[in-house]
Order: C-alpha cells, then structure tokens, then sequence
C-alpha cells in the first residue's frame, strides 16, 4: 500500500505568499502519478477487480452526481378589472407545517404583458383556515398587473415562481380589462 505519493521538487525555493520576503525554504508537494499507480509489490493498481464491477460504479457515480429535478407545474390564471388600476394576479407566500413563515419565493418575470406592466409588492397576509393553521400572519409577495390608461381587453403575461424546496411553478396569467372587448373606450 502506497503511504505517500508526495515528493519535493529539488532546488524550488517554496515561497509562500505568507513568506513576506523571507528566503527559508519551503517543501513544496506534488503528486507523482506513477508512485500512486503502484501498490507496495510494484504492481499496477486496480480500483475494480472486475470489469461489470467498473461499469456498475460508474452508473452509481453519474447518478449520484446528476442534479435532482425539480419539479415544474405549469398553472393557468385569470384576473379581470378596469383599466390603469392595480388589478391582483397572484399572491406568493411559503408556510411551514408548523404554520410558521417559510422562505419566500423567487419570482422572474418570463413573458411580460403586452398592453401594462406587472409590479410585485412585499406585504403581510393574514388568513384563517388555511390548510392545518386556524389564523396565521405572515409576509408575502403581491403581484399586480396594471394596464395602460385606454386599453381594454385581454393582456396576458407569464410569471415563474421558483419555492425554496425545489419545486417551481410556470404562471400563465390572463388578465381582461374592461369589457374584456378589445378596442378603444369612446
């Protein structure tokens, strides 16, 4: 069994960047390749004694090594109001089991609507009977949509919400506005 494959290179002086100037020698280590290769007897080491054995470790590493995935919803919307007004088209909170607050989720903005704007406000959401908890308040994201003054119709917009454990939902919000007629108001 190889203890070390670790040697120093002669005549390098070893500076560290600690050194501040000194000019004592340091070790400096390097892995040698052909000493780690090599078991005590000079024989070439081998990881696996068998080949399947090679095959079925390396399935093993890749899976362990490949990134979970996460799960991804996608989640169809709808909101209506009148139009240059705030309208609400989601409202994004993460309450624990223990009806405490959670990490909020990230939101991104994927597809942005064509005739208004979409804001996100920070605010506390209180609420009774959801899901285990009796009465709760905790913070929240608030998204609005808000249209331009003359239009009316239907806008739509897409919103990822990415939650702290992994999951992720796609929005796809519909918001009418108005009559939900396009054209212009007379």
């Amino acid at each position: 069994m190889v203890v070390s494959g670790l040697r120093r290179i002669a005549g390098w002086p070893g500076r560290d960047h600690d050194d501040f100037g000194s000019n004592r020698s340091k070790i400096m280590n390097v892995i040698d390749s052909n000493i780690l290769e090599r078991d005590a007897g000079g024989k070439p080491l081998h990881t696996f004694s068998h080949p399947a054995l090679a095959v079925i470790g390396l399935l093993f590493a890749a899976a362990a090594s490949a990134p979970l995935k996460a799960q991804t919803t996608t989640v169809e919307r709808s909101a209506r109001g009148a139009a240059a007004t705030n309208i609400r088209v989601g409202l994004y909170l993460n309450v624990k089991p223990d009806c405490s607050s959670g990490t909020l989720p990230a939101i991104r903005l994927l597809a942005p609507p064509a005739n208004g704007t979409i804001t996100i406000k920070r605010g506390k959401v209180t609420a009774t009977n959801y899901k285990q908890c009796l009465a709760l308040e905790v913070p929240g994201f608030i998204a609005f949509y808000k249209s331009k003054p003359n239009f009316a119709g239907v806008d739509t917009a897409t919103v990822e919400v990415k939650y702290p454990a992994g999951r992720t939902e796609i929005q796809r919000i519909s918001i009418t506005v108005g009559d939900g007629k396009a054209g212009q108001k007379i």
